[in-house]
């Protein structure tokens, strides 16, 4: 499996006191059309359009493939970017400074000025006449959480990073932390997931990264799916600390929280590597469904 991607890292400064911990998880209710207008996309929508080149469309089209096969295998194309928010700090915060990481894969890494001009332009129109918060920095990220100045006009080039790149980082062993750290949703039979279940939320990633994979990167990703999605039914959870959770009264909820996997195959490790850039579940590619996974020792 290859996908390409970069990982950039927004260093962002409140301008203003935020009442609203979860704001920045709200940028999907408004993102897309802020894009648009920063793409100068002027259409009613994509369909019928005829520029090929337009960026929105390239990002925001989820053009089904023509190939009925792929179709069946992947069904809607995800978006090919996911942010990943912090949640603010309780009011009074003011001058507060955090991170806003944003992965870009496949093509998209092309239009990540626009990406910057659009959470520059959010940031301004949610602040009622000034802006809510300002990008001081902007910086490139590697595998080890290196990080390298980038060019806002985008004249410089990120740091190119590959799926393949990340299975030789050195993660090994068969046993791992996994903490969900913003609210994780995943639907079962139209309805949410209320509790943490490894082979629902393996299963889940694996038809992202596969997605993501056969539409953005260089074609359907090769393996039997089949006994890895039997696998996953033999890891076992312990230290299990997760719960379902609401934020913004209600608006948003999921699971978070921590448990420790045992029997992790070594077949696992290029989706969970992978995920932690792009996060699962509902809300994936606006912050929801962030997560990590780290070794632990026997």
């Amino acid at each position: 499996m290859d996908l390409t991607f970069v990982k950039l890292v927004i260093g962002t400064r409140l301008e203003c006191d935020v009442k609203d911990s979860w704001m920045l998880f709200r940028s999907r209710e408004t993102f897309q059309e802020v894009f648009r207008s920063v793409a100068e996309c002027r259409k009613g929508g994509c369909e019928g359009c005829g520029e090929k080149e337009c960026p929105y469309r390239a990002i925001f089209s989820q053009a089904l493939s023509s190939d009925p096969a792929a179709v069946r295998r992947h069904q809607k194309p995800p978006l090919p970017f996911a942010f990943r928010f912090p949640v603010l700090p309780a009011a009074p915060n003011k001058g507060e400074r955090f991170d806003v990481g944003l992965t870009l894969v496949g093509s998209a890494v092309m239009h990540g000025n626009l990406f910057l001009k659009a959470l520059e332009n959010w940031f301004e129109g949610n602040g009622a006449g000034s802006p809510i918060a300002r990008i001081e920095r902007v910086e490139s990220e590697g595998y080890f959480g290196e990080r390298f100045p980038w060019s806002y006009d985008g004249e410089a080039v990120p740091l190119l990073l590959s799926a393949s790149g990340l299975s030789d980082t050195g993660m090994i062993g068969d046993r791992i932390a996994l903490t969900l750290v913003t609210p994780l949703k995943i639907m079962a039979q139209g309805r949410p997931l209320r509790f943490f279940s490894f082979p629902r939320f393996f299963r889940s990633l694996m038809r992202r990264v596969t997605s993501l994979a056969a539409i953005y990167g260089e074609g359907d990703v090769e393996g039997d799916f089949r006994w890895l999605s039997s696998e996953c039914e033999e890891v076992s959870l312990s230290g299990v600390g997760m719960k379902w959770v609401d934020w913004r009264g209600g608006t948003i909820g999921g699971v978070v929280g921590e448990a420790q996997v045992s029997g992790v195959r070594e077949e696992f490790l290029p989706f969970l590597l992978l995920g932690q850039y792009l996060n699962l579940g509902k809300g994936a590619s606006f912050g929801l469904g962030q997560f990590s996974v780290r070794p632990v020792a026997s």
